[in-house]
């Protein structure tokens, strides 16, 4: 007897169910294991990044020597790999957080505490020479208060930390994007996300499957 074949809605319903039975086992889940599926996923994006990179020039029709070549990789794996460090340096720094003390902070003129957060490094300095990112802390939070006032999902007891599911719009033509928004669900706000991509990058779906494997493994 053959094995009935699941229509795009049946997919759809199960995937769903799989992330709501999951959803409060993610957002409690130790930084220990968190760490652990960064380092796979480290892995396996490595290990995709040139297929990803051939299928962004074939769909875009960029020839395979044109120096264009470069802006996928830094837009599509390079994107992704260098978040996924990030998160792994701050994980693995998350007891007492002392990267939070090497920020630079200034107080603006509305007395507001602005926080120096990109660039982080000497490589950032030269690859994105002349761009800066800062984060404005909320009105009342001194410098002295960061590690206080950062992370605030993370720092919610197991007992109030309830987890959700999220949907992420995959569109565009920045192959990085979809899936460093579904980072950013899941490791900043412990949401767990169901991706969907818009027609014009869905050439990308089972690529992304494979570099983001130890996580859908996993529920």
């Amino acid at each position: 007897m053959k094995t009935p074949i699941k229509t795009d809605a049946e997919k759809l319903d199960e995937a769903l169910l799989t992330l709501n039975s999951n959803k409060d086992t993610w957002a409690n889940l130790a930084v220990e294991k968190r760490l652990e599926l960064l380092r796979a996923m480290r892995e396996t994006c490595y290990e995709t990044g040139e297929q990803w990179v051939k299928l962004a020039a074939t769909h875009k029709k960029i020839p395979p020597q044109s120096p264009l070549i470069g802006e996928e990789w830094i837009s599509g794996p390079w994107a992704l790999l260098s978040c996924i460090d990030q998160l792994i340096a701050t994980f693995s720094n998350w007891t007492d957080r002392p990267d939070l003390d090497k920020l630079p902070t200034r107080t603006l003129d509305n007395q507001q505490t602005c926080v120096r957060v990109f660039p982080s490094s000497t490589f950032d300095r030269l690859l994105f020479s002349g761009v800066s990112a800062d984060v404005w802390m909320k009105p009342g939070i001194g410098s002295d208060q960061l590690k206080a006032n950062t992370a605030t999902r993370h720092r919610q007891t197991p007992q109030t930390r309830k987890g959700n599911v999220s949907v992420v719009l995959g569109a565009g033509n920045i192959a990085s994007i979809a899936p460093l928004d579904c980072i950013h669900k899941l490791f900043t706000e412990l949401s767990l996300p169901i991706l969907k991509l818009n027609p014009v990058n869905d050439y990308l779906v089972d690529v992304l499957r494979l570099a983001m494997k130890p996580l859908i493994d996993d529920g």
